[in-house]
């Protein structure tokens, strides 16, 4: 059995990875997602 403090420790640890890979994973998914636009949505827009 595990200590609460070990376990507790251990979900802090592996939160903060989970949230450094998003980070991370947000600039290629932002990439992703507007390499599907056509030319009609990613013309400028005139106003």
């Amino acid at each position: 059995m595990t200590s609460p403090s070990l376990r507790l420790s251990r979900i802090a640890i592996y939160t903060t990875l989970l949230a450094a890979c998003a980070l991370y994973l947000v600039p290629l998914l932002v990439m992703l997602l507007t390499s599907f636009k056509t030319p009609r949505t990613s013309a400028p827009a005139t106003c």
